[in-house]
């Protein structure tokens, strides 16, 4: 059988692009697909990552805006701060990152296809059928991974169900400073449970604004509205932007692999559990999808494509 690839990746966010850019370090012949024009837009993240990020995958410094030692907790009646001495969390540049993952993949020989919609997978063939602008066109990789977030069609080809929270964010800018730059306000009220309400500051007059709660995307917006007038406080602000992505819930009965194909990140629900952040929990699966991956290829043994059989002898997973 004749292939394309070794690897053909759908998806070239940061789950797929670092892997893409592993894989390319070994002399894998690899392929990234996405549908967007530019990648890493529109924003669809918080922005904000546990420090233990830069243990599993490297970045400039300059693309952390901020970092973040603790949080003030708040419910509708009491509040309460939790902090360390040092810092815990950064604030990302998301875009930026995102485009620099992509472009070290890229440089480290890694192909692509953007602006290009996946519209059928073959994961016995190893097929991938795409359309981009008016033409269609098909290639063949010897391996198929699914990196393409909460509504994944090679989630889909495999036959899984999945459900997903909204989430909504704004950015807004304020006309005084906020003295309060180390510290993320998080809002636990009652009629958003499961979710919650953030507020994370990017820079001294920047904030992300957001939640993720059963509501539609109309009802958050108008949540993210009354949240600005009653409880922000401050009380000169404009919004400069806005934004919403999807939060996937985990199923405990979908496939995460398929003859030739296996799927990672936000595609496999590999998400924390408290948050809906997906960046530390991906990267560290990037590192168990390799492994597995380069011994598929060296034995040819596609059975052998059970990311969770790694996961479960991985002391890092969380």
């Amino acid at each position: 059988m004749s292939f394309d690839y070794d690897v053909t990746i759908i998806g070239a966010g940061p789950i797929g692009s670092t892997l893409a850019y592993e894989l390319a370090k070994e002399n894998i012949k690899v392929c990234l697909i996405d549908k967007k024009k530019v990648i890493g837009l529109p924003l669809q993240c918080a922005g904000i990552i546990n420090k233990r990020v830069l243990d599993v995958n490297q970045f400039p410094d300059g693309l952390i805006l901020n970092n973040v030692k603790g949080a003030f907790l708040h419910s509708k009646n009491h509040s309460l701060s939790v902090s360390k001495e040092e810092d815990q969390a950064l604030i990302i540049d998301r875009v930026a990152l995102d485009q620099f993952l992509y472009k070290r993949a890229i440089e480290n020989g890694a192909h692509s296809y953007l602006s290009s919609k996946v519209v059928a997978i073959d994961d016995v063939e190893g097929k991938v059928t795409f359309q981009n602008e008016s033409t269609e066109k098909s290639i063949k990789s010897k391996i198929i991974v699914g990196a393409d977030g909460p509504l994944s069609i090679v989630s889909s080809a495999f036959g899984n169900d999945f459900d997903y929270y909204c989430a909504s964010q704004y950015l807004v800018k304020i006309e005084e400073d906020n003295n309060q730059m180390s510290f993320v306000d998080l809002y636990a009220y009652g009629d958003l449970f499961p979710g919650f309400i953030w507020q994370i500051p990017v820079s001294e007059n920047i904030f992300r604004i957001g939640l993720f709660s059963n509501n539609d995307y109309k009802r958050q917006n108008e949540i993210l509205n009354e949240f600005l007038m009653n409880d922000f406080q401050y009380k000169n602000y404009e919004i400069i932007e806005k934004y919403k992505g999807k939060i996937p819930i985990y199923n405990k009965e979908n496939k995460l692999f398929k003859n030739r194909a296996l799927i990672i990140g936000d595609a496999a629900s590999q998400i924390k559990p408290t948050t809906g952040g997906g960046l530390l929990i991906g990267f560290e699966a990037v590192g168990m999808a390799k492994k597995t991956i380069l011994k598929v290829l060296d034995s040819e043994d596609f059975n052998s494509l059970n990311l969770e059989k790694e996961t479960h002898d991985d002391n890092s997973w969380p």
